[in-house]
């Protein structure tokens, strides 16, 4: 599952185009919970940057680096201007601070969603350098998407078949360490990593869930894999061919969430 081309779409301002196919997939009607706009970024870090790395850290060179960038929009260049709204802020040892409660909201929302009749799944977006899986709120988001068994889906920019996408994956799957990753605020690491009872069983979960051959968000059903199927299913498209469907009154498949199924019945009926 890709989103390069509507990446491009937005680029574009090709809304409407994008809008009518969203119509055509009945998809206008899905909500989305998005922490950049679902967060109160007002009641929290609005008006001040992350304190400067001091010299006494291992990496200080490293770490002023990552500062200064984070202190500037990844796309102009330009330097972010602070919040003067005033709202009054919260953080870790605040009730009300809305940074730390993605676990209880995931929770929340799976136990709202039957109510309205709304399937929940999870899906994490992945960008181009697999950045996103360096993010610690992210791997204990994807931990907790499966101790509440929601359908979980990774989205990346592009299938990215070339030697430089699989080196960078292979880079994150021989490294992956919950201990390694990074967080805006240095407290959401320590408060995540002090609620996780056994580190290196986390991180073993973790590579099974993320990277396993037969269903790891990702590894499975990339068209690389499905071709090895459609070896198989193509010779069975001539039989098929002849069925009459119409004394077919319904079609069964069974399987995982994203194990592919549509994609081989399509392959199957010639689509």
């Amino acid at each position: 599952t890709t989103y390069e081309g509507v990446a491009n779409q937005l680029k574009a301002g090709e809304y409407e185009s994008l809008r009518n196919q969203l119509d055509k997939r009945d998809a206008l009607g899905m909500s989305f919970w998005l922490c950049c706009f679902c967060v109160d970024q007002h009641s929290g870090i609005c008006g001040s940057f992350a304190p400067e790395p001091t010299r006494e850290e291992p990496d200080y060179d490293t770490a002023m680096k990552e500062w200064e960038t984070k202190k500037k929009d990844t796309v102009t260049g330009e330097g972010f201007t602070l919040c003067t709204c005033g709202k009054p802020k919260h953080f870790n040892t605040s009730q009300e601070c809305e940074m730390n409660k993605f676990a209880e909201m995931m929770k929340r929302l799976s136990e709202l969603a039957p109510a309205y009749a709304q399937h929940l799944s999870h899906i994490i977006v992945v960008d181009e350098g697999f950045e996103t899986l360096k993010r610690i709120w992210v791997l204990a988001e994807i931990h907790r998407g499966q101790e509440l068994r929601l359908p979980q889906y990774a989205m990346q920019i592009s299938e990215g078949q070339g030697q430089e996408h699989e080196e960078k994956l292979k880079n994150i799957r021989d490294d992956i360490d919950i201990r390694k990753c990074v967080a805006s605020r240095a407290e959401d690491k320590k408060d995540i990593l002090d609620n996780i009872e056994n580190v290196d069983a986390f991180n073993a979960k973790l590579l099974h869930i993320i990277f396993d051959p037969r269903s790891g968000l990702m590894e499975a059903w990339t068209a690389k894999v499905c071709a090895k199927f459609f070896d198989i299913i193509d010779p069975l498209k001539e039989i098929v061919s002849k069925m009459d469907w119409r004394d077919v009154p319904e079609v069964i498949t069974i399987g995982d969430h994203n194990s592919g199924k549509s994609t081989l019945l399509n392959r199957l009926m010639g689509f």
